[in-house]
């Protein structure tokens, strides 16, 4: 989880301590670092069509109680997938996890964690499927 973590930098300098961010953070090449992550690292797992996660699926729910956070992050990265693939029933199963993951975790815990969770929702191009309105 720390190397998953620790690889997820902002482009923006900001800490805790300073309680400052001075620009909207993004986080470059989150696909490129989180893929071997989605894909649990199996060999030969870089050649699969780019939004199959059965095995992050089969093991969901072991990786959520190990660290929370860290599987947040993971339905995040790959529903990011699924609206660069521009594949819907696939953004709609994840998205709704997402949101449910979003909803209960209190915001103290998102506060005060190290997870740059809004860095990543803000890394992507979200033309597709677009905002809702209102």
């Amino acid at each position: 989880w720390d190397r998953l973590r620790t690889g997820l930098r902002t482009s923006c300098a900001h800490t805790r301590d300073t309680r400052t961010l001075q620009c909207a953070g993004t986080i470059e090449g989150w696909h490129d670092h989180v893929l071997p992550f989605l894909r649990l690292g199996l060999p030969g797992a870089a050649d699969e069509d780019p939004i199959d996660f059965a095995a992050l699926d089969r093991a969901e729910a072991a990786l959520a109680a190990q660290c929370p956070l860290g599987m947040l992050v993971l339905n995040i990265a790959r529903t990011m997938l699924c609206a660069v693939a521009r594949d819907a029933a696939c953004y709609i199963r994840h998205t709704a996890s997402v949101s449910k993951q979003l909803f209960t975790v209190p915001l103290t815990v998102i506060m005060g964690t190290e997870w740059p969770i809004f860095a990543l929702l803000n890394s992507g191009d979200w033309s597709w499927p677009g905002a809702p309105a209102g």
